[in-house]
């Protein structure tokens, strides 16, 4: 994870080969590129207080990811639907 202002953040920018193992933490995932299209693949592979759907994400894999997000409770920010995440520096 690249660090920023005290908060990790990782970019899946395509798609994921390796098996789950330990898991990763960061403060935010952030998903580009098509990358993936399940979220339970990457809940057993990472971590992370919120999942961030970049704007490079397609609106089908947007909304699929939206979706899914909202089916597993999870904090989400699509930059596609929701436009630029402000972050607050602590």
């Amino acid at each position: 994870p690249r660090l920023f202002s005290g908060k990790r953040y990782l970019f899946v920018k395509e798609p994921l080969s390796h098996t789950a193992g330990e898991r990763i933490r960061t403060d935010y995932l952030v998903l580009c590129h098509d990358s993936v299209n399940s979220l339970s693949e990457i809940m057993a592979l990472f971590d992370f207080g919120m999942l961030i759907i970049d704007g490079s994400n397609g609106w089908a894999t947007t909304n699929q990811l939206i979706s899914q997000a909202e089916k597993m409770n999870l904090s989400y920010h699509a930059l596609r639907k929701q436009g630029a995440l402000i972050i607050e520096k602590n």
